[in-house]
């Protein structure tokens, strides 16, 4: 009496209720994936374009023939990965800096493991973070968009983010704005 199964009436509320909250939050990342949303960078720039269906198809051409390597895909126009569930998106000619970000993921002070990324800034101040597979991932991408782009500071250093938070235009005349494409590089 007053049971279902193994359960007594309030158990079964609990789990009925849990269950329910589950498959509510199923359904909004469905609708969320469906509706694009986890594209904005790539909607942004389609919105923004002077011509929105050349750029739409700009982009569907990037992506059907530049092949995913070890988290990123790029070329001379464009360049894309992920931030877990987020696209990152830009255009490769607006990189100003890019450098490597390890994080150390750690259990009662001990490191149990480590995830990369490849951090992109853009002309316009906004910086992009893309996870990668590892570190050797996240070397070689940063070797093969220098090359891409001679114009980007390449590495991290504390004053270059002051720098490019608080002060953008010295920021990009440290290399992107030179007259002849420096090299400018720090320990990456």
């Amino acid at each position: 009496i007053n049971k279902i199964g193994n359960y007594d009436a309030q158990g079964t509320t609990i789990m009925t209720v849990a269950s329910g909250i589950m498959f509510l939050i199923g359904v909004v990342f469905l609708i969320l994936t469906f509706t694009g949303a986890f594209q904005k960078p790539v909607k942004k720039y389609i919105k923004n374009s002077s011509n929105p269906e050349l750029a739409a198809e700009k982009i569907n051409n990037f992506v059907q023939t530049v092949p995913e390597v070890n988290g990123l895909r790029y070329n001379h126009e464009f360049i894309c990965g992920s931030n877990k569930y987020l696209i990152t998106f830009g255009e490769t000619p607006k990189i100003a800096w890019i450098y490597k970000q390890v994080v150390n993921h750690k259990r009662y002070f001990i490191t149990v493991s480590k995830s990369y990324t490849v951090v992109t800034g853009f002309i316009d101040g906004t910086k992009q973070i893309s996870f990668v597979k590892n570190e050797a991932s996240a070397d070689s991408h940063i070797e093969q968009l220098h090359q891409l782009c001679p114009q980007a500071v390449i590495g991290y250093t504390d004053e270059l983010e002051k720098l490019f938070k608080k002060d953008l235009n010295q920021f990009l005349n440290i290399s992107y704005n030179a007259p002849e494409f420096e090299k400018h590089t720090t320990d990456y």
